[in-house]
Formats: structure tokens, C-alpha cells, sequence
């Protein structure tokens, strides 16, 4: 097929019809401010960097509540438990929270991240029917996942929970709220799909601001469930459930206004094409990020089946903090995501590399900036979660204090995992969690527990292997030529639109 139009590297055929034009112009518009690093990350002026800088940190705010609300919901339920003098249910609810990031959350986040480098990349390159085979690959991959682990964790975990030591009353509580959870669930992970599949075409705005005005209204009713009523947990299920179902509703009305070639179910022979490839490909993307999450949630255990119920209850008061955090970096990864593989797509590699380096750095100067605000908070923070219980609250500021420190490890780690996800190099990223998250973190983190070492201390050491992880996953995609990569998408086929 002949080529006579040359736009940005992408080559547009010479019998191309009017709306392939369209899409050109819709992919630059997402990726337009990123065109000055064709010849570098920093080799521009401050002010031309600090302008971006603040662009990208407000992309980012205006995202970030639809990542951060429902971690946010869970931070309202911790305060709550607080208010009611519930701190059997605080551990209980931090126990649970911990299982769910572990067997689900990491699990759903990971495919979708994946799912979303697909569809931005295959977008950027025009492959809209592409769109559609991965979407319902990503959905067949959730419904596995979800089915063959998710579920059968939420209904038995309460039997290894026993078997670590942790009390009775504890488990009991952290049973009723994984069973109660499982729809909750279910909702969840089709939303999340949703709201992959509309980021992934530079939808972001409306997710973040349907979010914050639902956020209040879940708050108000949380409050009112759980302290007037006095429901307690089985209240916060019953408001987070209207709350992720409000969330799918807003996804299904965005995506009306996704490219319409993108949407529908694709053909079967497009569907089965290399769906083993995809499934191994997620699953390869899955173990990457859990190993991680394994390591960190291992502290979450060690303290639960040792500590008493004032220092369980402060560690995860400030694991809730962690977690509202670590989701706002993840608002970071969308961000470059959606940028850096429409850049991909485009066939402008070095301009993705280059937009990537300068991504890691602005996350990590917020995360450096999050972790100053923290600290001056601290008290503050400590009187919002612990009330008046001294004990509790001498726990919690002692806790957040080392997190302050080393927070960046958790927030940056979304980040700093993508640029070697995007050019197909998840294999180290799972070589990597293994040694930094599993080896050297989980068993620093027993080594010290079994030394009785303090919580704060067990999770700052596990912090400084996380850091070392980012920093190592960040210099390994900068070392590689991402010209000679090999795509996760295998999108670079020009053989009029097939398949690859």
C-alpha cells in the first residue's frame, strides 16, 4: 500500500478516509506538550520544565480522586471504627484491607495496567478493532483471576489467619467482612475495565470529577451507618458497594464518549488470537507487582500475630494512610501510561523515554514533598485517627514518623515499573520483586520481627528495599534501547491493520 502522508512518524496511507486524519490529530492533542523531549528529558529551560511540571501535577490532581476515592472511603471507615471506640474493629478492618489488596486489588490493578498500555498503544497506532480483542482479553483474564483466586481467599482466609496467632475475634470479624465484600468485588473490577478503556483514548477528567462528588456523599452516609446506626464494618461494605456501583454508572455513560470503532465485541478469530499469550503476558505482569504487595502485606501478618491490638491498630491506621498514597502515584503511572504509549503507538520512542525519565523525577519530587506535609501533620493525623487513647496514638506517631521518610518507596513504585512493562521487559520486573520484595524485604521483615524489633522499624526497613526496587526498575529501562525492545503489544504490523 502506498504512503504519502508523514505526520509525527505515523504513516497515513494515501487512500486513508477522513476520520483517520481525526485520529491523528485526537492522538497528538493527548501527547502534544510532550513533543519538546524528541531531544531530551532536561536540556530545556527551568521555566519551560517547571510549566510541565505543574501540568503534569494538575493532570494529576484531577485524576487522582477517581483513583483515591475508594481508598479514601476506607480511610473515612478507619476514622469511624475510631469514633465508636471500635479497635478490634480497626484490626480486623486492617487485616481484611491487607487481604484484598494481596488476592484481588494487586491482582485487577495489574491486569488492567497491562490491559491499559495495550489499548493506548494500539490507539496511538490506529488499530481501533485491536481495541476491542484486548478489552474482552482483559475481561476473560479478570473473570479468572477473580473466580480461581480472589473468591476462594475471601471465603477460607479465616483459617490461615488463625493459624498465625491472630485472636479469634479478630478473624471472625475479617471472615463476615471478605464474604460480605464478594459483590463489592465483583463491581469493582467491572468499573475499573471501564475506566481503563476510557483513559486509555485520554478520557481522565470526568472519572475525577465524578469521583469527588461522590466522594461526600458516601462520606456522609458512611458516617451515618456506621456511628449513628452503629453497623460498624457491615455498614462501610453497604456504602462502599453504592459507591463503586455509582462509579460503573459514570464508566458506562463516559464510555459513550470513547472513538466509537474502539467499542463492541470484537470477532471470535480476534478474540482468540494469542489469548494464551495475553493471559501469560498479565499474568507475568501480575507476579511483577504481587511479589511486591507480598512483602509488604507480610508485615501486616508478622505484626497482627505479635503485637497488641494498640500497635495493630496504629500500624494499619498508618498502612490506611500508605495506601491512599501509594494510589496517588498510581495517578502518576496513568498519566504516563496513557502518554508514553500513544508516543509508543506513534512509533516515537525516544520521545516516550525521554517523557518517561522526566515523569519518575516529578514523582519523586512529590512523593519527597508528601512525606514533609506528613511529618508537620503528624499530630494532627494522630488526633483523627486515634482520639484520646494515648497509647494509640504514641503508636501511630511513632509509625508514621519512619514512614515519612521512606515513603517515596511506595509511592513512586507504580511509576517506576512502567517504562520496562511498556517495552516488554516484565520478566526483570518479576526478577527484581522477587529479590528486593520477597528475598531481601520479607526476609528482613521476619529477621527483625523474630528480633522483636518495632513495627515502625520493620516497615522502614521494608521501605528502603522498595526505594531500591524503583530505583533499580528506573535504571534498567533507561539502559535499554527501546528502539530494539520487543512491544508487550506486539503492535508494529502495518500489513493493512491485521493482527500482529
Amino acid at each position: 500500500m502506498s504512503t504519502d502522508l508523514l505526520k509525527h512518524d505515523i504513516l497515513i496511507p494515501a487512500d486513508s478516509k477522513p476520520e483517520d486524519l481525526t485520529h491523528v490529530q485526537e492522538s497528538q492533542e493527548i501527547v502534544k506538550s510532550w513533543y519538546i523531549f524528541e531531544e531530551g528529558a532536561f536540556n530545556h529551560s527551568p521555566l519551560i520544565l517547571l510549566k510541565l511540571f505543574f501540568l503534569v501535577i494538575t493532570d494529576c490532581l484531577v485524576l487522582t480522586p477517581s483513583v483515591i476515592i475508594r481508598q479514601l472511603v476506607n480511610t473515612s471507615a478507619m476514622i469511624f471504627l475510631n469514633m465508636i471506640d471500635d479497635q478490634t474493629g480497626q484490626a480486623a478492618f486492617g487485616l481484611y484491607d491487607s487481604t484484598q489488596e494481596l488476592f484481588f486489588v494487586a491482582t485487577l490493578y495489574t491486569i488492567t495496567e497491562k490491559s491499559g498500555i495495550d489499548l493506548s498503544s494500539a490507539y496511538g497506532d490506529g488499530q481501533f478493532n485491536k481495541c476491542k480483542a484486548i478489552m474482552a482479553k482483559s475481561l476473560f483474564t479478570c473473570t479468572i483471576y477473580f473466580v480461581f483466586c480472589s473468591v476462594p481467599v475471601m471465603l477460607f482466609c479465616k483459617s490461615a489467619l488463625e493459624l498465625m496467632g491472630i485472636e479469634q475475634d479478630i478473624t471472625d470479624k475479617v471472615h463476615e467482612i471478605c464474604v460480605l465484600s464478594l459483590p463489592l468485588m465483583f463491581i469493582t473490577s467491572i468499573g475499573e475495565l471501564v475506566k481503563t478503556f476510557c483513559m486509555a483514548q485520554g478520557i481522565e477528567k470526568p472519572f475525577g470529577i465524578a469521583s469527588t462528588v461522590n466522594f461526600f456523599g458516601i462520606v456522609v452516609a458512611n458516617y451515618y451507618v456506621m456511628v449513628d446506626l452503629r453497623w460498624g464494618l457491615k455498614g462501610w461494605v453497604l456504602t462502599k458497594t453504592l459507591s463503586e456501583t455509582l462509579n460503573l454508572l459514570v464508566g458506562i455513560v463516559v464510555i459513550t464518549f470513547t472513538r466509537p470503532e474502539t467499542r463492541g465485541f470484537p470477532r471470535l478469530v480476534d478474540f482468540k488470537h494469542k489469548i494464551g499469550t495475553f493471559f501469560w503476558e498479565s499474568t507475568m505482569f501480575v507476579f511483577g507487582v504481587f511479589l511486591e504487595y507480598v512483602g509488604f502485606e507480610l508485615i501486616g501478618f508478622l505484626i497482627a500475630g505479635r503485637g497488641s491490638t494498640q500497635e495493630i491498630a496504629a500500624y494499619f491506621s498508618v498502612v490506611n494512610i500508605e495506601n491512599l498514597l501509594h494510589n496517588s502515584g498510581w495517578a502518576f503511572s496513568i498519566i504516563a501510561r496513557t502518554r508514553m504509549n500513544i508516543l509508543l503507538g506513534m512509533n516515537k520512542l525516544q520521545t516516550a523515554k525521554n517523557s518517561f525519565k522526566f515523569l519518575m523525577a516529578c514523582n519523586a519530587i512529590y512523593s519527597i514533598i508528601i512525606g514533609g506535609l506528613l511529618y508537620v501533620c503528624r499530630n494532627l493525623l494522630a488526633a483523627v485517627y486515634c482520639g484520646s487513647d494515648d497509647d494509640l496514638k504514641a503508636w501511630f506517631i511513632r509509625i508514621l514518623t519512619v514512614y515519612c521518610v521512606v515513603c517515596s518507596g511506595g509511592i513512586c513504585v507504580s511509576t517506576s515499573y512502567l517504562g520496562m512493562k511498556s517495552i516488554g521487559k516484565v520478566k526483570h520486573l518479576l526478577y527484581f520483586g522477587l529479590l528486593f520484595g520477597v528475598i531481601c524485604g520479607g526476609s528482613t521483615c521476619i529477621l527483625l520481627s523474630k528480633l522483636d524489633v518495632s513495627s515502625e522499624w520493620i516497615l522502614g526497613a521494608f521501605l528502603c528495599w522498595i526505594i531500591s526496587l524503583d530505583l533499580t526498575s528506573f535504571i534498567a529501562s533507561m539502559m535499554q534501547d527501546w528502539h530494539k525492545a520487543i512491544f508487550t503489544t506486539t503492535i508494529i504490523n502495518k500489513n493493512n491493520g491485521r493482527l500482529a
